[in-house]
């Protein structure tokens, strides 16, 4: 459901905006999931 709805908001946005958003948000939500579950350090050059 929810990549359903992802991939139906790319669809409504600018095409610039959605390949920017496709191309962070994996890379962002690992990042995120590894200080969260991890443990990780996250310096600022992430």
């Amino acid at each position: 459901m929810a990549n359903m709805l992802f991939f139906l908001g790319l669809a409504a946005m600018p095409l610039a905006d959605a390949v920017a958003l496709f191309f962070i948000s994996p890379s962002s939500s690992i990042t995120l999931f590894s200080i969260i579950f991890l443990k990780e350090y996250v310096g600022p050059h992430r």
